[in-house]
């Protein structure tokens, strides 16, 4: 788990660029590895590690199908291979069960990261250093990032106890529970009443004064991750941050939830539009989300 305060208090931190003109876009690996999930089981040109081993037919993309997954890690457990064969092995049974996770899970949008976008989004991981195990990560916005290469590479090496089917319903489990709209409507008035006094006091746009009006709202969209007013707050802070590309994301579930909603789309598209290097159309971007505010009465 990630809050942003601890992304944007670290100093110096990889986010530096991201924070200000220089702001570089996320690239989502999702296509790619879907590509490495299906060659985990089907492969004919350069196969999986004793894919032999596997039957295609079992490797639905369920819940269920992890099963045997473990069943053939396991097998493997005391296998000897060479170092890319190793490494081919980990990215695509990784990338197989994270596709279980993406498409199993219906409540929020899981996307992949490669290791240097992941370090964007949590700078710690970064202690860990890239390898095959955290080449790439699942990703969802606006704080989670998970590992399941490194899964199935302690799968191997640990046995039972790292199973992925675990994993998977531990993932899944985190963003299934019944979300708590009471919950979240209460942290978001926190947030809105300490919103209302920063713009009374002309500070609405000091980051340190944001940084202390967002947990609230991350504690809110723990509790219900479609709480939509804290979903609106939360983005318009991120644009005060100067951090669009994490706001054009809260964005995009603004409007898959509420895909008619007039204010959702003029925010999308200003964000889509905007040259972050043009100090104008920022502080303009910025003058329109006070304009919001103003007319919700915050």
């Amino acid at each position: 788990m990630v809050s942003y305060q601890d992304i944007y208090r670290r100093s110096p931190s990889p986010l530096a660029d991201f924070l200000g003109e220089n702001t570089a876009a996320m690239i989502f690996q999702d296509e790619r590895l879907r590509v490495f999930s299906e060659l985990f089981f089907q492969d004919s040109d350069q196969p999986t590690l004793r894919q032999e081993w596997l039957s295609p037919t079992v490797f639905d993309y369920s819940c269920q199908s992890l099963r045997y997954v473990d069943e053939f890690l396991l097998r493997l457990h005391s296998e000897q291979a060479a170092s890319d064969k190793w490494a081919g092995l980990i990215l695509r049974g990784g990338a197989y069960v994270g596709e279980v996770i993406r498409r199993n899970c219906t409540i929020v949008d899981y996307h992949w990261l490669n290791y240097d976008d992941a370090v964007q989004v949590n700078p710690s991981m970064a202690e860990f250093g890239k390898r095959i195990g955290t080449a790439f990560a699942l990703y969802h916005a606006p704080r989670t990032l998970c590992f399941p290469l490194a899964r199935v590479e302690e799968c191997l090496n640990l046995g039972y106890e790292k199973r992925v089917f675990a994993f998977a319903e531990v993932m899944l489990g985190q963003v299934v529970a019944a979300p708590s709209t009471e919950a979240a409507e209460s942290l978001y008035q926190q947030a809105r009443q300490r919103c209302t006094e920063a713009i009374e006091l002309s500070v609405y746009d000091d980051r340190e004064v944001i940084l202390g009006i967002t947990p609230p709202l991350e504690s809110a969209l723990r509790s219900n991750p479609t709480h939509i007013p804290s979903l609106s707050l939360l983005s318009e802070l991120l644009i005060m941050l100067k951090a669009y590309e994490e706001a054009k994301s809260l964005v995009r579930k603004l409007r898959e939830i509420e895909p008619d909603n007039d204010v959702h789309q003029t925010k999308q598209h200003r964000l889509e539009h905007l040259n972050v290097s043009n100090f104008d159309e920022c502080f303009d971007l910025e003058e329109w989300v006070l304009e919001q505010w103003r007319a919700r009465g915050i």
